[in-house]
């Protein structure tokens, strides 16, 4: 089985070079496409392809993002993959798989096609503002995001390669990507970084909502879950959690939680449907 990763990135540089080198241990292949970065991210992913042939520093291409920019990384690359072989369709600069995504994805069974993360949630605490002096350097910084929600959430992350799959790059997802299967891949989610990260983030994600619809107009099909997110995470920005709020973690593997926010399967009618419609041929 081979994992081949798809990442889009804007400005990590605080962080994009410890993603990628953690994505290393269980990626075929990394394709990177920069979304026009003027921080020096780009830089750093010119440094570590140079370093790891792995990892393919494809473009930069300063575009008002859409999710559907990742179909443009996976339609340009497809044909390296086979039967048998996965995608992580969402690469984030900010994730960190918790253990090797592969020992999930073995084990799904085949008439199933997706698999989701399941994020643990960190968070930057009043307390860890007042205590720590944060570099802006993930590195350095990590240790002291030791705090993250009781609840994860669950969202796709992994979908097998078939070979009549097609993937329309005005949409998040391939056209009928396929039955999503039980088993989930952990992941840490390390959304702030740093109290001055924090605060940058919340007005980078609306200028990247009003660029889109300045770009492609407002009812362009793939903006509605980019409006969704950018909207509930202006809610959660800018704002420090307190300690008694969250769960600490202690180094137990993979880290306790109490639940999950979201479900993240297909509802038993519709993973019948899908496996009939699969199944025949009908779709890929």
């Amino acid at each position: 089985m081979r994992v081949f990763s798809i990442s889009v990135t804007k400005n990590e540089a605080d962080v994009i070079e410890a993603n990628l080198l953690d994505a290393l241990r269980w990626s075929t292949a990394i394709f990177v496409m920069d979304n026009g970065s003027t921080d020096g991210t780009w830089e750093i992913v010119q440094q570590v392809a140079a370093r790891h042939p792995a990892v393919v520093a494809w473009k930069q291409w300063d575009t008002p993002f859409l999710e559907g920019l990742r179909g443009h990384v996976f339609n340009a690359f497809r044909d390296r993959a086979m039967p048998g072989d996965w995608w992580c369709l969402r690469l984030d600069s900010d994730e960190f798989h918790i253990g090797d995504p592969r020992t999930v994805l073995a084990r799904v069974p085949a008439h199933h096609h997706v698999v989701c993360k399941d994020s643990i949630e960190y968070r930057i605490t009043r307390e860890d503002a007042d205590e720590h002096v944060f570099t802006g350097r993930f590195i350095d910084d990590r240790d002291k995001i030791r705090y993250y929600l009781p609840l994860t959430w669950r969202e796709v992350r992994f979908f097998r390669h078939r070979p009549r799959l097609t993937w329309d790059e005005r949409l998040p997802f391939p056209r009928h990507i396929g039955i999503v299967a039980r088993e989930l891949v952990p992941v840490r989610h390390y959304k702030f970084r740093s109290p001055r990260q924090l605060a940058r983030r919340s007005a980078a994600r609306q200028r990247i909502v009003d660029d889109a619809v300045a770009a492609h107009g407002a009812d362009h099909p793939g903006l509605g879950p980019w409006r969704k997110m950018a909207a509930h995470e202006l809610n959660d920005h800018g704002r420090y959690y307190a300690r008694k709020d969250l769960l600490f973690d202690d180094g137990t593997v993979p880290p306790p939680v109490r639940g999950t926010m979201n479900a993240h399967r297909n509802k038993w009618y519709a993973r019948l449907a899908m496996r009939a419609l699969h199944g025949t041929g009908l779709w890929p």
